[in-house]
């Protein structure tokens, strides 16, 4: 994992404080819209809360999705970058909800944030999607176009191209991208995804596991002092040891 990622806050702490914080504003707004529906008015006060609500839900949804891809040390410091955009975006868009900037670099600058922000974001939720060789160029064609995408928006966002082609060319990207991005699961569940390392290897065993004892013959599953039979594996590195069926000690039955 990068050098960014030790210093800040743990990733899986993090996701947990992003989930509390996404259920709560999900419950937040459900509230004000069930008040908004049985008193029949919904005034600017209402509005700004359910506005408040919603940048946090998109702010922990972020966090979430950057945090996964985070934790499992993928995308180098994209990740924790993504998070701080979400967040820092989100949090102008509250504060300049409520007294209501006027400055159009202000919001301008807030969009250039949620846009980047959504980007890694994007780009945190596909990641973990490995696909094999042959298929790979799929992933970095994903990969490739929502940075094009997000630089043509934000192109647009400061400069507010007239141009018809301009938007039929973001348009294009747009589904190139949305087709690159339906693409990567189906082909991974289609099989065309990277062969993963096996998790567990066969060892001969040179000692019962059962009574301590040495075997007769090293590799034996089967022990001539207490008539155990047995399997034995070893897990992967850095892996926590698990015990397949086949790896189970049988004591001998009575009739053995």
């Amino acid at each position: 994992m990068s050098d960014l990622a030790t210093g800040l806050v743990h990733p899986p702490g993090l996701q947990r404080a992003a989930l509390r914080a996404l259920i709560a504003s999900i419950v937040a707004s459900a509230a004000m819209g069930v008040f908004a529906l049985l008193v029949g008015e919904f005034e600017e006060t209402q509005a700004k809360l359910l506005g408040t609500s919603l940048s946090v839900s998109g702010a922990s949804v972020i966090a979430m999705a950057c945090g996964f891809a985070w934790a499992r040390g993928r995308l180098g410091p994209l990740p924790p970058v993504g998070i701080a955009l979400g967040v820092a975006g989100f949090a102008l868009v509250v504060a300049g909800m409520w007294p209501e900037v006027e400055s159009e670099p202000y919001w301008k600058s807030t969009g250039t944030m949620l846009i980047l922000a959504v980007a890694a974001t994007h780009a945190s939720v596909i990641s973990p999607f490995g696909l094999a060789r042959r298929s790979r160029w799929v992933l970095w064609a994903a990969y490739g176009l929502n940075a094009i995408f997000a630089a043509l928006y934000i192109i647009a966002i400061w400069s507010e191209p007239d141009d018809d082609r301009y938007w039929r060319v973001t348009a294009a990207v747009a589904i190139l991208l949305a087709a690159a991005t339906i693409a990567i699961p189906v082909l991974r569940r289609l099989g065309e995804g990277a062969p993963s390392e096996p998790r567990t290897r066969p060892v001969e065993a040179t000692h019962c596991p059962r009574c301590g004892r040495a075997l007769a013959r090293e590799g034996d599953e089967a022990c001539p002092h207490c008539g155990a039979r047995f399997h034995v594996e070893i897990t992967a590195a850095g892996e926590h040891p698990t015990l397949a069926p086949a790896g189970r000690v049988d004591a001998p039955t009575e009739s053995e």
